[in-house]
């Protein structure tokens, strides 16, 4: 639980294994306007699905680096 997602400036998220589904919870919580100083966005095992999240949700505009480590399908 996040008590002031305002000063939280840099995340990672991953949808691995140890760390299931973090990336999907983050784009469905309706407060992730709320991380308005977020500027460094790391997404591990990410889905495309997600990564459109990110644009249709605006977020993208006030970040400053953006890194994106899709999921490999075997």
């Amino acid at each position: 639980h996040l008590s002031r997602p305002e000063s939280i400036t840099s995340l990672v998220l991953s949808n691995s294994r140890r760390q299931k589904d973090q990336i999907p919870k983050f784009f469905s919580n309706s407060t992730i306007r709320a991380f308005q100083n977020l500027r460094s966005l790391t997404l591990n095992d990410v889905e495309s699905s997600d990564v459109q999240k990110l644009f249709d949700d605006g977020l993208c505009a006030s970040l400053r680096l953006l890194s994106i480590q899709f999921r490999w399908l075997s």
